[in-house]
């Protein structure tokens, strides 16, 4: 028996970070030992995808699923819908995660993360943590590229601001805010920016106007998988809504603080925390108010393990 993860891009969005959550439900179940694998469903495209550069957001989820299913050993398909009806859906010897789901097309990125703190809650070995992505995995290169990076010595802070979905952006004076509260958290170890090219070109235009000495992943980073090495790399990640860096976070080992708004029908499952497997220097909460006051960080770097 095989169990098998699907990813249809016809009912799901061509962003990363959902891409991740399901992607890390398929690493959950093989590190049970199960032979797993990860089909993605290609050539029809839910209504979100841009037309003009669907292959590049394709090969770029691609990219990002197979290096992922690596350390696990998880199959990775790709193939349109007709081929999986007539080789995966009518399989014996496959089980299919959420089956009712995907028979009739429905996306299943919004119940991935409920059924894998279920299934982690439920398991004895509660310590058992080699599943969690951890910045090596991700890509080596980058994390070579800085004497910073090489020593993990610094403060990571996932920002966003971009034309799409503007209201996960933080604007200048946000920016201003946060980052003074981080210099002073930081206690002398570098802050380094973690975002696209876009976001980072917006935010180094701030820093220069305001004197803020920062490093950028866009100067070193190629890629979506070098920035989230880097995003894992150093002593603690920060982040106050932004974009698909914060899910990456969430599945790993950590120390985190971050508050963003969730979609339904993902929830806290109790206070400053959405998953199972967090430990008591992962912080989550839910943004609730649109005041960058009420979401300043509160970790102290001499307790960070």
């Amino acid at each position: 028996m095989r169990h098998v993860v699907t990813w249809d891009q016809f009912v799901s969005p061509p962003t990363i970070g959902d891409l991740v959550e399901v992607m890390m439900l398929a690493r959950w179940i093989a590190s049970q030992g199960r032979r797993t694998l990860f089909v993605v469903v290609t050539g029809e495209y839910r209504q979100d995808w841009p037309l003009s550069d669907h292959q590049i957001f394709e090969s770029t989820q691609i990219e990002i699923a197979k290096r992922l299913a690596l350390r696990h050993q998880i199959d990775v398909l790709q193939m349109t819908w007709d081929e999986f009806e007539s080789r995966i859906l009518i399989d014996p010897d496959a089980y299919i995660v959420f089956r009712n789901r995907v028979e009739v097309r429905k996306e299943i990125y919004t119940r991935s993360l409920s059924l894998l703190n279920r299934l982690v809650a439920k398991d004895k070995e509660k310590r058992r943590d080699q599943w969690l992505l951890d910045s090596s995995e991700l890509s080596t290169s980058v994390l070579n590229s800085s004497k910073i990076f090489i020593g993990g010595d610094y403060v990571a802070w996932g920002v966003r601001n971009r034309a799409v979905s503007p209201e996960r952006n933080i604007g200048e004076s946000e920016f201003r805010l946060l980052y003074l509260a981080l210099l002073n958290r930081s206690r002398g170890s570098p802050i380094v920016i973690v975002s696209d090219h876009e976001s980072c070109e917006f935010f180094k235009k701030v820093a220069h106007k305001f004197g803020f000495v920062c490093l950028f992943s866009a100067d070193y980073s190629e890629s979506f998988l070098d920035d989230a090495a880097i995003a894992l790399g150093g002593k603690i990640f920060f982040q106050v809504r932004g974009g698909g860096m914060g899910e990456v976070a969430l599945y790993s080992k950590l120390p985190f603080e971050m508050s963003y708004t969730l979609s339904p029908p993902r929830k806290t499952i109790r206070k400053s925390q959405i998953t199972a497997w967090q430990t008591s220097q992962q912080i989550f909460d839910e943004l609730d108010s649109q005041d960058m006051s009420l979401h300043l960080p509160k970790f102290d770097l001499r307790n960070v393990l």
